[in-house]
């Protein structure tokens, strides 16, 4: 019987692996299915967003109405581009370490955190975009139907920065970076202090 001494090789090195904390590896297993989940909502809101403007432009026969699903499309391509390029490398550790989990960690990490800055961006020229579409296509427009979607629009450009601050902790915490530079409030307030 011959011994194959690759499979030797390998036993040596998954046997020499760090073994990794069941924690951390729950952790990058709750990212990956999120990270899935994510996906497949953005399917269905293509498929819903694409499919029932071009449905609308299609039936309705008119120009700005063709405009309008032209421009969901192109909101939808420049969003799909950017998750696409976005989670480049963040998918799976590259190799079953502690070092590669808390690695994968921090791209996923800093994937989000672009990622809050892309979506409150993307949100507010939707907003712009269809404000005035809508102004040019039903010039009566409600003005209670206007500030209810600014508002709308200030709760979701809010909510991405409070994601955005989040992840930043978190971000912070996975690299052990602990920010020692004093931001413009604890300087304000050791100047208070002094006074």
């Amino acid at each position: 019987m011959t011994v194959d001494p690759e499979l030797d090789i390998w036993q040596e090195q998954w046997h020499s692996q760090d073994a990794i904390p069941a924690g951390l590896r729950s952790k990058v297993q709750r990212q990956t299915r999120a990270i899935r989940i994510a996906r497949a909502l953005d399917v269905l809101v293509t498929i819903a967003m694409g499919g029932w403007t071009t449905t609308w432009a299609v039936t309705s026969r008119l120009a700005s109405v063709a405009l309008l699903a032209a421009a969901t499309w192109i909101f939808i391509a420049a969003a799909w581009i950017f998750v696409i390029v976005n989670l480049r490398g963040a998918w799976a550790p590259h190799e079953l370490s502690v070092a590669e989990f808390v690695a994968v960690s921090v791209r996923r990490c800093r994937a989000r955190l672009r990622a809050a800055i892309f979506g409150g961006l993307l949100c507010i020229v939707e907003v712009v975009f269809c404000l005035e579409w809508l102004h040019w296509n039903y010039s009566a427009q409600d003005p209670v139907k206007t500030m209810a979607v600014c508002a709308g629009t200030v709760v979701a450009v809010g909510l991405c920065i409070a994601y955005y601050r989040r992840q930043k902790k978190e971000l912070a915490i996975l690299t052990g970076m602990n920010d020692t530079t004093p931001g413009f409030r604890t300087k304000r307030k050791k100047a208070w202090r002094r006074a």
